[in-house]
């Protein structure tokens, strides 16, 4: 005899901008965390990798993965809120 799972509940729209907005600011904090450490910001970080200034290594990689992140994520929550 097979057992039955019982599917969990969708999440609703407000349980999920809750979420969106908890990870928004765990993101935030993040980036923020890398800009301090490095002395630069974000939006500087493209044309840094590009011109050599600053190398890329797993810690840059996942700063710009939490930046690109953190930038969708924003623009899909100010979407969602018009």
């Amino acid at each position: 005899m097979r057992a039955i799972h019982a599917q969990p509940p969708d999440p609703s729209s407000a349980e999920l901008r809750l979420a969106a907005i908890s990870l928004e600011r765990r993101l935030s904090l993040k980036v923020r965390a890398f800009e301090e450490r490095y002395e630069l910001r974000s939006a500087d970080l493209d044309r840094a990798l590009r011109t050599g200034s600053i190398r890329e290594t797993a810690e840059i990689a996942e700063w710009v993965v939490a930046h690109r992140t953190l930038m969708g994520l924003a623009d899909e929550l100010q979407a969602r809120s018009e």
